[in-house]
C-alpha cells in the first residue's frame, strides 16, 4: 500500500509542475517551496522518536494525496485545467493551488517542529518571503495596526548602492493580557526595532508597504509575512497608498479578522503598545539580537560624516595632506594650467591612496579638499545631490586641475 502511494505522488507532481509553467514563472517558486517543505519534513522525522516519526510519515503520505486530488478538483471546478490555478471568490484573488497547499504544509511542519522543541527559522523579513501564511494562530490574539510615513530616528545605515540614510522606529510592547499580531505599514523604508516584555507573546508580524522595510529584535521563530512591494509576486501586496477598506481586506486575507487596535500616537520618539503606559519606565524590555543589520543583504553601515573620514584614514585609504603635497599640486598647476589658485587648507585637505565613496552627510562648513594622483581616483559621490555632499574640491595632481566650488580660493569657508 505504501509503495502504491509513493508511485501515485510521483505520477502527479511532474504533471502539476509542468502544467504551471505558463503562470508567472511558478515552476521556480514551486521548486523552492517543495525543497523547503521536503527539508522541513526530513528535519521533523529526524527529530522524532519512532512512533511519532511513523505518524508524521503517514501524515505526509496522506497530505500528498490530498494536495494532488484537491488541485485536480479545483482545476476542473474553475474550468482552467491547463493552469491548475484555484481562485478565491471571496477576495477575487488568484492563487495557484499547489503553491497554496505547499505553503500551508510548510506552516504545519514548522508547528510540528515547535511542538517537538526543534529550533525553526521562519523569519521572512530577512529572506525571500516564501512564507505567506501564519498557520495556526491563537484564538484570542489581538491585531495592532501601525502605519508611519517615515521613521522617527536617524541611523547610520543606508541602502546599498545609494545615498539614502534610513530612519528607524522603536516599538515597545507591554501587552501580556493577550497574544499580539503586529501589522506594520510604511510608504518609505524604515528599520523597525521591536522591544517587548518577557510576558508579551508576539504571535506574528504582517509587514507591508515599502520593499525595504526591515524588522529587527524578534527571535528567528517569530513568523513574519513580507507583504511588501518586492514580494508581491509571492504574497498579496499590502499597498499603503490604497484606501483603508482595501488595506483591511488584505489584512483579513492573511488573518481572517479585522484590526483590533490602531496605534496612532507616539510617546516621545517611540511607538508604544501597552496595558500600562504610565509605568513603562520601570519595565524591562527584551530586544533579540538573533538578527542584525549584517543579516540584511540590502543594507550596510554608512559611516557618515567625520566618523567616516576617520575610518578612511585608519584604513590608509586617505591621509592628511602636508605642505609638500599642496606645493606639488601648485607646481603641476603652474606647469600645465598656468593658474595656481586653490582653496586647500591644512587640516582640511587629504591625499587619496585608493578610490572610495565619500561618506554621507558631510557638513558644508567642513570645506574638504582631496588631492588625487590621477583622475581615476576621484572619490565617488562628490556630486551627490539632496544636500548630503556639497562644496568638496578635488585636485588632480597629474594635470594640475581642480573641480569644485572652492577651487579659486575665493569661496569663503
Amino acid at each position: 500500500m505504501k509503495s502504491k502511494g509513493i508511485v501515485y505522488f510521483l505520477f502527479f507532481l511532474p504533471s502539476i509542475v509542468c502544467a504551471l509553467e505558463s503562470v508567472d514563472d511558478l515552476p521556480a517558486v514551486i521548486k523552492m517551496l517543495d525543497k523547503k517543505q521536503g527539508a522541513l519534513y526530513k528535519k521533523t522525522i529526524d527529530s522524532s522518536n519512532k512512533t511519532t516519526a511513523n505518524l508524521i510519515k503517514s501524515s505526509q503520505h496522506n497530505w500528498k494525496i490530498y494536495r494532488d486530488e484537491t488541485c485536480i478538483f479545483e482545476a476542473k471546478l474553475n474550468n482552467i485545467n491547463k493552469t491548475w490555478a484555484a481562485k478565491s471568490s471571496r477576495y477575487a484573488l488568484s492563487q495557484p493551488c499547489i503553491k497554496r497547499l505547499t505553503l500551508a504544509r510548510i506552516s504545519q511542519l514548522e508547528n510540528y517542529q515547535r511542538a517537538l522543541g526543534v529550533q525553526t527559522s521562519t523569519n521572512t523579513s530577512l529572506n525571500t518571503g516564501l512564507t505567506c501564511t501564519f498557520g495556526n494562530l491563537p484564538k484570542n490574539y489581538k491585531i495592532h495596526y501601525i502605519y508611519r510615513s517615515q521613521g522617527l530616528k536617524r541611523t547610520d545605515i543606508k541602502l546599498k548602492n545609494s545615498n539614502y540614510l534610513l530612519k528607524s522606529s522603536d516599538i515597545f510592547i507591554e501587552y501580556s493580557s493577550q497574544p499580539v499580531l503586529l501589522v506594520i505599514l510604511s510608504s518609505s523604508p524604515i528599520i523597525w526595532k521591536i522591544h517587548k516584555t518577557k510576558d508579551t507573546n508576539i504571535t506574528g508580524v504582517l509587514l507591508g508597504g515599502n520593499r525595504y522595510n526591515t524588522i529587527l529584535g524578534l527571535t528567528n521563530n517569530t513568523p513574519i509575512i513580507h507583504a511588501t512591494e518586492s514580494n508581491k509576486n509571492k504574497c498579496l501586496y499590502i499597498n499603503p497608498s490604497k484606501s483603508f477598506d482595501e488595506i483591511e481586506r488584505s489584512i483579513i486575507h492573511y488573518t481572517s479578522k479585522k484590526i483590533d487596535h490602531f496605534v496612532s500616537k507616539n510617546i516621545g520618539d517611540n511607538i508604544v503598545i501597552a496595558n500600562h503606559p504610565d509605568i513603562l519606565e520601570n519595565i524591562s524590555f527584551i530586544h533579540s539580537s538573533e538578527t542584525s543589520i549584517n543579516d540584511v543583504d540590502y543594507l550596510e553601515k554608512a559611516y557618515a560624516g567625520e566618523t567616516g573620514l576617520l575610518i578612511l584614514r585608519a584604513k590608509n585609504i586617505i591621509r592628511m595632506a602636508n605642505k609638500n603635497d599642496i606645493e606639488s599640486w601648485i607646481n603641476s598647476a603652474t606647469q600645465n594650467q598656468k593658474n595656481t589658485s586653490h582653496g586647500m587648507r591644512m587640516g582640511k585637505t587629504y591625499v587619496v591612496n585608493e578610490r572610495f565613496t565619500l561618506p554621507l552627510e558631510l557638513n558644508r562648513e567642513i570645506g574638504l579638499s582631496f588631492i588625487v594622483p590621477e583622475r581615476s581616483l576621484t572619490p565617488r559621490n562628490v556630486t551627490a545631490h539632496n544636500g548630503m555632499i556639497q562644496f568638496v574640491n578635488v585636485y588632480d595632481l597629474k594635470s594640475g586641475t581642480c573641480s569644485g566650488d572652492g577651487c579659486t580660493g575665493t569661496f569663503k569657508w
